[in-house]
């Protein structure tokens, strides 16, 4: 079986990184909670003890979440724009797409394609798409004013690209 490749920036892929080593840091602050609550407690420091319990449940988490990310990391791939095309859809683009749907209806939507694992969406203009969500996919390098499609759920939908701004 291969594994799944996902596609970042180097911006994106530094976040990454970053994103782990704040998880180990958060990991470091629940050990301390933790022995600071066996500390504090009365007896033996873990029985009946609900903060070092949730303190231990939170460890447990956090790592499970470190062990993840970090099988991701080994699949990313890092993304270089070679292109100083402006006639082709590239990382921190926004466009215009106009989707079609099988149905026959259609919408607008203003999108950013970002080159991040994950995606911030704090922007109210736009909403950003990330190079591997299958919009992302039909759309990154593709040329503006031009159609493509993609398959969301076995529905075909046809976009048409535009610049925006």
């Amino acid at each position: 079986m291969d594994k799944e490749v996902y596609y970042v920036s180097q911006e994106g892929y530094d976040l990454f990184v970053k994103g782990i080593d704040d998880l180990r840091n958060k990991l470091n602050c629940k050990g301390k909670e933790k022995s600071e609550s066996f500390n504090s407690a009365v007896g033996d420091g873990w029985h009946d003890n609900f903060d070092f319990e949730q303190s231990a449940r939170d460890e447990k988490k956090i790592l499970k979440q470190i062990d993840d990310n970090k099988k991701i990391l080994n699949n990313l791939v890092v993304v270089k724009e070679e292109t100083n095309d402006e006639d082709i859809v590239k990382i921190n683009d926004i466009v215009l797409l106009k989707l079609e749907y099988e149905d026959n209806s259609s919408e607008e939507l203003l999108f950013k394609l970002v080159g991040t694992f994950y995606t911030n969406n704090t922007n109210k203009e736009y909403q950003e798409i990330t190079l591997n969500s299958p919009i992302g996919k039909a759309i990154y390098h593709k040329k503006f004013f031009s159609m493509t499609e993609y398959i969301v759920n076995d529905k075909k939908i046809k976009v048409y690209i535009e610049r925006y701004k």
